[in-house]
């Protein structure tokens, strides 16, 4: 989701019914090929996302991915049986799974682009330094992340941190929502 899509969901919802699609999935904004974010949803936005979704009972399944952390946590919503609590909060790069390219390259999700080279997907998994940094993000929020609200709810997308850091953290400095 992105600013300028953002006030369409009511409409994407409709569309959506009339082609009897059977779920939406809203997926968090992500860095252009420039590493800048320049498309992010207001606070204003997102709560009226967290109000369409919560008073829809269309036959629509509306569901946040879990990359989305604080929108999920502004929800208190579930989403494949993701509770946005313990292994399964918010991004789960690296922590409740990984991503094969076609051509066999392990990486801790399709938007994190550190290939390591392991003989199986277990050693992958058990000894990767990568996967023990991810899912130990949470050991030291940054910045927004270290004083938000909602901070036992939600991990922001890593492959965000990663492309606008340049480094594994827990920050989402172009979170909106509000800290206190």
């Amino acid at each position: 989701m992105h600013s300028y899509n953002a006030d369409d969901f009511t409409e994407m919802i409709k569309l959506a019914e009339k082609f009897d699609v059977k779920g939406l999935a809203i997926l968090v904004f992500k860095p252009d090929s420039t590493h800048h974010l320049t498309s992010i949803p207001t606070y204003e936005q997102m709560q009226a996302i967290r109000s369409i979704i919560k008073n829809y009972d269309g036959p629509v399944s509306i569901g946040v991915e879990s990359c989305y952390s604080p929108l999920k946590a502004m929800l208190g919503h579930t989403f494949f049986m993701n509770t946005n609590r313990g292994i399964l909060k918010g991004c789960g790069a690296g922590r409740d799974g990984i991503s094969v390219s076609v051509d066999g390259k392990l990486t801790p999700c399709r938007h994190i682009e550190i290939e390591e080279n392991y003989t199986s997907i277990a050693s992958y998994w058990n000894e990767s330094p990568t996967l023990a940094q991810l899912r130990s993000v949470e050991d030291s929020p940054e910045s927004n992340c270290k004083t938000c609200k909602y901070k036992e709810y939600c991990i922001p997308c890593c492959a965000v941190g990663i492309k606008m850091k340049g480094r594994i953290v827990m920050d989402s400095t172009a979170c909106v929502v509000p800290q206190d």
